[in-house]
């Protein structure tokens, strides 16, 4: 992680939710020049902003208030901001929740990581590492189904000049695995 951050700037999609807070505490250490966070929620992007200010470590950051799934938004901010590193964290997560409303979960999930992985690749962003979990391996479930296609959509994308992959993680241990 610290090669792709010291120096670098580095986006954080999601950055105000549970995974993506955890990240972007880590991500602060290894002193980037600028943490680019977006968010869907205002309250929680506010929240992390008001964490990033109170902390210790001060790291020059700003704040982008919307969705991955809207595709001039996510290219105006790789266009401004110009990440070295995307850190996508931006899903829905909860199984039931996810089989209750599927056109949500493959909305947000699989459409928007591919909106994100192929602006990503427009604007020559070296590399970006998404979140999944391990419901993608062999999916059971309409979450894990569309983290898959996600994981798919990465491949897809990918290149020589703009690595992307991404880290399975499970509900049960997401935070040990995070701070390692």
């Amino acid at each position: 992680m610290n090669k792709t951050i010291l120096g670098s700037t580095v986006l954080v999609t999601g950055a105000g939710g549970s995974i993506g807070s955890a990240l972007t505490k880590t991500i602060v250490g290894y002193a980037p020049q600028l943490l680019v966070l977006l968010d869907r929620s205002e309250h929680n992007l506010y929240q992390i902003e008001t964490d990033l200010a109170l902390s210790r470590i001060a790291v020059p950051n700003a704040s982008v208030l919307g969705d991955i799934c809207n595709e001039e938004l996510i290219s105006e901010t790789l266009e401004r901001y110009r990440p070295n590193t995307i850190y996508h964290a931006a899903a829905f997560k909860h199984v039931p929740l996810m089989e209750r409303n599927p056109i949500a979960a493959i909305q947000n999930n699989a459409l928007g990581t591919n909106v994100l992985a192929r602006a990503a690749r427009k604007h020559r962003v070296k590399s970006m590492t998404m979140v999944s979990t391990d419901k993608a391996v062999s999916p059971r479930s309409i979450m894990g189904a569309s983290k898959r296609v996600a994981e798919l959509a990465l491949v897809r994308w990918s290149s020589k000049e703009n690595q992307m992959n991404s880290i399975r993680l499970g509900s049960r241990y997401w935070r040990v695995a995070l701070l390692q």
